[in-house]
């Protein structure tokens, strides 16, 4: 049964759900005041009235001093609250990663120091700290929204990472840490140690440029390795 209240205060925020977003709710407040669909939307509570769905819609309805509608369904945990945003995709990284440290998991833990200590985005920390390339697709994805990364190669996801923090300068915008850069990167580290790309990086002469790809970044290493270099063109494919 649908339920309408003005008593703001009778509602709770579950621990380890998304942060509330003042950008988010704004966009609401500006469609809810032209439009108000309050009652075909209505937010979801469990029996102790924590929102499991719908506390950006809370906070518009509360800023505008609307009613806000609420189901209450007494069987909804947590569990729910990352089921009900895994499918709808209303949760981006962040919010999966808070909500599995708030929870305590020690894997995601590290994900966020590494994160945060490399100055690299989510996604692609979890990539080296998997490593393999093959993480960033679907299926890994949904492992990571669902609780089930894990760290594999912390040591050497590292050692990539403190080479892409030594050589960015080296490198045009942010290129150092988007996907396919990063991925070559990794290539490259399968024949070079981090000193020896640093020296013929810096000795380049010139910055590392945008690609449109992976392939076009093994390219761009290609180059950068056989500057200056006696013999045969050192090849990554």
């Amino acid at each position: 049964m649908i339920q309408k209240t003005k008593e703001y205060s009778l509602f709770q925020f579950l621990k380890g759900n998304r942060n509330v977003r003042a950008n988010h709710v704004r966009r609401l407040v500006e469609s809810i005041s032209k439009h108000n669909m309050l009652s075909k939307n209505p937010i979801i509570v469990d029996s102790n009235m924590n929102v499991i769905d719908g506390q950006h819609r809370l906070a518009a309805a509360q800023s505008l001093g609307k009613a806000i509608y609420y189901v209450q369904a007494d069987e909804y945990n947590f569990g729910d609250v990352l089921l009900l945003n895994t499918s709808s995709k209303q949760w981006d990284v962040e919010d999966f990663l808070h909500a599995y440290i708030t929870m305590g998991k020690e894997d995601y833990i590290t994900l966020a120091t590494f994160a945060k200590k490399y100055e690299l985005p989510i996604s692609i920390s979890v990539m080296l700290l998997q490593g393999s390339k093959n993480t960033l697709r679907r299926a890994a994805f949904r492992r990571f929204t669902e609780g089930d990364f894990k760290v594999e190669d912390l040591d050497g996801a590292s050692y990539i990472a403190e080479t892409l923090l030594a050589t960015r300068e080296f490198c045009e915008g942010s290129i150092w840490k988007t996907r396919d850069y990063v991925l070559a990167m990794a290539r490259l580290m399968q024949d070079f140690d981090k000193e020896q790309i640093l020296k013929k990086v810096s000795n380049f002469g010139k910055k590392l440029e945008r690609a449109r790809n992976y392939k076009d970044y093994l390219r761009q290493f290609e180059d950068v390795i056989n500057k200056f270099k006696r013999g045969a063109d050192y090849r990554l494919f």
